[in-house]
């Protein structure tokens, strides 16, 4: 196996490039529409160059993208109503999205041609592929390395127990470890000596340089049990209860979750909240800012256990059949380097017909 793989959500890089491109206008000249959809698949292979560039301990990479999402299908709560899960989300309808879709097409296309592993299939979420990539490839010891902007998937940072870890970065927060990390450097230097860390500090250091020294801590398991219990506005997920008063509506907020850890339950894993959901719903119907609306344990329960299958990414949640048609895809291996000499290999075009030619030189 490899020692580090760029996970890469192509989704994220796709939507954070296309307006920079431009020219993708609906009812622009077709000749207009393919020069911007090249020049965007152009700049998507120069972003994951960049990439490749800047951690250089990275000797893989696998690349995943939306292909429907399984979540859309689960019943849904009768109080939601209308609300469906990132419902929200509407496209400009004076944008050309065919155009900018196929340039992440080529890229993917280009990107198998070469030997990268691609995973993009029906039902599954990027999320679900990063959170599939992260624990298969952890499993047999090699660490992640994740590329996106959604907070979501900190959720996904780890550091097991051989020191094989998964990571996050973005280019506006850094790099993003698990809290244990933070932990070890606050260690003695003499307890450190006594009972060294488990893991490969030179690896993390050179993640750290790469990410230009910035670096955030979390602990994974708070990211989806503030999801579940206050919501993501991002992807339509409402918070467990919520009423509206003089024309606003208020909810179940980070404030009120901080309140009922300080003074109930500290939760600090995914099981706790589980296992608590039934205090946490007669928490809400008895604290003085939800009380007066009388809202149904049942209703609550409800919330919680839908928005559970909505934000945590784990196989409790993700149907068997989804994990079965991952389970029976293959990890390829590329030369992650010749990658990095030549971007134009995730670029080329029906005029770069000599591309090919390039790279089964450059590896023979």
């Amino acid at each position: 196996m490899n020692n580090l793989t760029l996970v890469c959500d192509m989704n994220y890089v796709l939507m954070s490039r296309y307006s920079v491109v431009g020219g993708f206008k609906k009812g622009a000249p077709e000749r207009v529409l393919q020069s911007s959809q090249q020049n965007l698949t152009d700049m998507l292979a120069r972003s994951i160059n960049i990439m490749l560039n800047r951690f250089p301990a990275v000797d893989n990479v696998v690349l995943v993208g939306d292909g429907g999402s399984w979540r859309k299908l689960l019943p849904i709560p009768e109080q939601l109503k209308d609300t469906t899960y990132k419902g929200n989300r509407e496209k400009q309808e004076d944008i050309d999205w065919e155009h900018i879709f196929n340039s992440l097409n080529d890229l993917m296309n280009n990107a198998r041609g070469v030997g990268v592993t691609v995973s993009q299939t029906l039902s599954a979420e990027g999320d679900d592929w990063i959170w599939y990539w992260s624990r298969r490839l952890n499993a047999q010891g090699t660490n992640v390395l994740i590329w996106s902007i959604d907070r979501d998937l900190q959720q996904l940072v780890q550091r097991m127990n051989d020191g094989t870890f998964t990571a996050w970065y973005s280019d506006r927060s850094g790099l993003c470890l698990p809290m244990n990390y933070k932990n070890d450097e606050q260690v003695d230097p003499m307890d450190f000596f006594m009972t060294p860390i488990a893991y490969d500090t030179q690896l993390i250091d050179s993640l750290k340089i790469g990410a230009g020294g910035k670096v955030i801590y979390v602990n994974p398991d708070d990211v989806v049990i503030e999801k579940v219990l206050c919501g993501d506005s991002g992807d339509n997920i409402k918070a467990v209860v919520r009423f509206d008063k003089g024309g606003r509506t208020y909810r179940f907020s980070e404030g009120d979750l901080k309140k009922y850890q300080e003074h109930d339950l500290p939760m600090t894993t995914v099981d706790d909240l589980k296992e608590c959901r039934e205090d946490i719903a007669e928490w809400i119907r008895s604290s003085k800012k939800f009380s007066p609306y009388k809202f149904k344990k049942k209703d609550i329960l409800e919330m919680l256990d839908y928005n559970i299958k909505l934000v945590w990414l784990n196989e409790e949640t993700i149907p068997a059949p989804v994990i079965q048609s991952m389970n029976e895809v293959e990890y390829k291996r590329v030369d992650v380097n010749v990658l990095r000499s030549n971007y134009k290999l995730l670029a080329k075009t029906k005029t770069d017909a000599d591309i090919e030619s390039i790279f089964e030189e450059i590896t023979q």
